[in-house]
């Protein structure tokens, strides 16, 4: 066969791989999320509260509700994620104190990941300001470097990211 024939068949065979192995990792993710709303797995993140009721010993298990969105309603729900006030036994999330920008918990943990951005690990003053909540061993020193704007956008959310395998460049 002749030379252009058979890197024309040479990429095309690479294009068909890395389609397939783009669409096989996400039919994993969008398996791993159908299983978890289906099975209704919950995330330990605050969202769900249970309580047992101890006159039969059944755990009773409530959606809790925040920022005037429910779970049980929609299972499109983000919740900021930030530093909450522990001194306070009551604390929930809308008592945040500091917020992570375009970072969020969802209804399940990969919902609210997806949709999220690494924008806070792109600028130091972000990433100093939680690092004053972070408990830290004697002798610490925080050490950041921004993240390369070059490879990722700020605010590019993390589903995009993914839907391309984490490859900036094949």
């Amino acid at each position: 066969i002749s030379q252009d024939r058979f890197e024309s068949e040479v990429n095309s065979s690479i294009n068909d791989w890395k389609s397939q192995t783009i669409n096989q990792f996400l039919e994993t993710i969008k398996i791993f999320q159908a299983v978890s709303r289906g099975n209704q797995l919950m995330s330990q993140q605050l969202l769900y509260y249970g309580y047992i009721d101890s006159n039969d010993r059944k755990m009773n298990v409530e959606v809790a509700e925040y920022f005037n969105c429910s779970c049980t309603l929609s299972s499109s729900c983000l919740f900021p994620i930030g530093i909450i006030d522990v001194s306070d036994i009551n604390s929930t999330p809308t008592s945040i104190i500091i917020r992570v920008p375009i970072f969020f918990l969802g209804c399940y943990p990969i919902d609210g990941l997806m949709k999220s951005t690494l924008e806070c690990f792109y600028n130091l003053s972000c990433m100093l300001e939680l690092d004053i909540f972070v408990l830290h061993s004697p002798g610490y020193s925080f050490n950041f470097s921004n993240l390369n704007r070059n490879l990722n956008l700020p605010n590019e959310t993390i589903e995009l990211i993914i839907n391309r395998l984490m490859i900036d460049s094949w």
